[in-house]
């Protein structure tokens, strides 16, 4: 069996049957080559192909340095070559049909600098009552850790700014208790004292904490493009 044929005839099939993007196909392709590299350095045909054989492969990728993400890319090509070579009845069976890549973990989260923060705080302009709606919901964010999905879901029943606690309901409508620094409490004070009120005037108006200028409750989205 010709490895570059086969790669050739696979690589096809991938564009015209499964119709993947061009780049998707020139990955499969990169990692083919290197596949077939290593088949040549071995010695070893397809039909002899065995797991000790593709544990070797794996070896020799990660003494190449490659990252388990890219590892494990690699481990999906080779296994759908193969389950390819299998369906066209150019091979009897699978022999790495139960192989697995490495675990590629997950990122770490990226966070932002202490400047970073300090300069989003100041951005709103706390002399008009969206920025203070803005500031207050930034301060709750950072100060307390919560989502804009219970942002935007906060009442006026869930706030005790003089206790220093929200009550917040989560995912599955389960409810706790967050308690709120003192310079976010300021803050919300503030907006629930000199801001909201403004927004009362329009018709609509519920008991939402957080308003919009309709004076409805501000959506998520409204949340995202106003501090985004």
């Amino acid at each position: 069996m010709d490895i570059d044929v086969l790669t050739d005839a696979f690589l096809l099939h991938l564009r015209t049957e499964r119709r993947l993007s061009g780049n998707t196909v020139e990955s499969y392709g990169f990692d083919m080559r290197r596949f077939a590299s290593f088949l040549l350095s071995a010695g070893v045909e397809l039909p002899g192909f065995s797991r000790s054989h593709f544990l070797s492969f794996l070896s020799s990728l990660r003494d190449e340095g490659l990252s388990a993400r890219s590892v494990a890319r690699h481990v999906s090509t080779i296994r759908s070559f193969f389950r390819y070579l299998v369906r066209e009845g150019l091979l009897p069976g699978n022999p790495i049909s139960e192989a697995r890549g490495p675990r590629t973990g997950r990122p770490l989260p990226k966070y932002l600098t202490l400047s970073e923060v300090e300069s989003l705080l100041s951005a709103p302009d706390r002399d008009t009552p969206e920025g203070m709606r803005d500031r207050a919901m930034l301060e709750l964010m950072y100060a307390s850790g919560l989502r804009a999905t219970e942002i935007v879901s906060l009442r006026m029943e869930n706030v005790d700014v003089y206790a220093g606690f929200l009550r917040v309901v989560g995912k599955g409508g389960k409810e706790r208790v967050v308690p709120v620094a003192q310079p976010a409490l300021d803050t919300l004070l503030a907006y629930v004292t000199h801001g909201r009120p403004l927004f009362r005037k329009n018709k609509g108006t519920g008991n939402a904490l957080f308003l919009s200028r309709l004076g409805r409750a501000i959506t998520r989205q409204t949340l995202w493009n106003r501090i985004g």
